[in-house]
């Protein structure tokens, strides 16, 4: 036996991987997802508070203009956290 092959074999302990139970798993994504929806409204809220304070008669308008924009950013913030 060579001495190289003895250098590259070491002996470990029991490696064993053990994985989650569902129920924690379902409780750690609802406290992901609470915790990700509450740093969304906040955002959105400081985003959107400028624009309610300069025209607030109009503020309805433009919200339901930015619609859309505000669904494509959560799904993306989403998307690239559980990602």
């Amino acid at each position: 036996m060579s001495s190289s092959s003895s250098v590259s074999r070491t002996e470990r302990p029991d490696e064993r991987i053990v994985l989650a139970r569902w129920v924690d798993r379902f409780i750690a994504w609802l406290i992901d997802l609470i915790i990700i929806s509450i740093g969304l409204a906040i955002l959105f809220v400081l985003i959107s508070l400028p624009f309610w304070l300069l025209d607030a008669t109009n503020f309805d308008r433009l919200y339901n203009s930015l619609e859309p924009l505000h669904y494509v950013i959560t799904r993306s913030v989403f998307f690239v956290y559980w990602t």
